[in-house]
């Protein structure tokens, strides 16, 4: 038998030649074969943004997303992230990543290894939600860290993101959860073991400290630091608690309060508290940024 063809037409909008009668897997197959340049062409926004942040005089890169593009700023730092990675930014992996630039932006928090080891297990797949994504940063058991009474409230990636986008990278975490899974993706980590208090920080410092007696020691400690001229900046995490004396400590810098809870990796409980980022020798017009979709930035005149 001669096997039948399927009759075609000309698209006259296109010019392509279709199938004459258009069927459910034309379209399943037209939609996954545009729906798979949605990555490609993030990745290439990603990089657009990238050069014309380091290309752009001073002031420029900030104007031209405020006004002139159709994202906002937590948009464009979230694409650059997805094109500095090795591997989300690899065509080589494209067909095995989802085919979501927000998932791939959750990935792109895992080192490299970590990510191809997790594609090549399968863990990693076109299929992957953000919220499994997200799952794969620690997999924390987060119900546990929702109580007021708990010491560790560890940083959302988008808090991170921030703190690098303000830092530019992070040299050193002092309260950091672990060596071996990181929440906060530092050069360098102080355990609970190595007692931060007691070393001597450097460079640009991310700091979340526990919550709860300790909290003033932690605050007096990296303003020590960053008089001393060891720390060239950091960003500090804390709640907004402005009936307390450590809170007045640092009243001479810049502070972002945040608008609303923080809510936890998407969790369905918020923190109890308000939440603030203290910028310690960081850029102000750079700390506006960053943060201009996140809350409101205010200065001690």
């Amino acid at each position: 038998m001669t096997p039948t063809t399927q009759p075609t037409i000309i698209d006259h909008e296109t010019g392509e030649i279709v199938p004459a009668q258009k069927n459910r897997a034309y379209y399943v197959n037209r939609i996954k074969d545009n729906y798979a340049t949605v990555i490609s062409l993030g990745i290439d926004i990603g990089n657009h943004l990238i050069d014309a942040k380091k290309t752009l005089p001073h002031g420029e890169f900030e104007a031209m997303i405020e006004s002139d593009l159709p994202f906002s700023a937590s948009t464009a730092r979230r694409l650059m992230s997805n094109a500095k990675h090795p591997v989300i930014s690899n065509r080589a992996y494209r067909h095995d990543l989802p085919q979501s630039w927000r998932t791939c932006y959750e990935l792109s928090h895992q080192t490299p290894q970590e990510l191809l080891a997790r594609i090549e297990s399968g863990e990693v797949n076109p299929d992957t939600t953000q919220k499994e994504a997200i799952a794969m940063r620690g997999g924390r058991n987060l119900d546990a860290l929702m109580t007021s009474q708990s010491e560790e409230w560890y940083t959302t990636p988008d808090i991170i993101n921030l703190a690098i986008e303000a830092l530019g990278d992070i040299d050193l975490d002092p309260c950091s959860n672990s060596y071996e899974s990181p929440n906060v993706p530092a050069a360098h980590h102080f355990t609970k073991e190595d007692d931060g208090l007691s070393q001597e920080w450097f460079g640009k410092v991310y700091m979340n400290p526990p919550y709860g007696s300790a909290r003033p020691h932690w605050i007096e400690k990296v303003i020590t630091e960053y008089k001393s001229g060891r720390v060239e900046q950091a960003i500090v995490l804390v709640p907004a608690r402005t009936d307390t004396r450590w809170f007045r400590m640092l009243k001479e810098y810049p502070r972002c309060f945040m608008w609303g809870r923080v809510r936890f990796n998407d969790h369905a409980n918020s923190a109890p508290f308000p939440t603030m980022l203290v910028a310690l020798g960081v850029d102000i017009e750079q700390f506006v940024f960053v943060t201009k979709d996140t809350g409101d930035v205010y200065t001690s005149l």
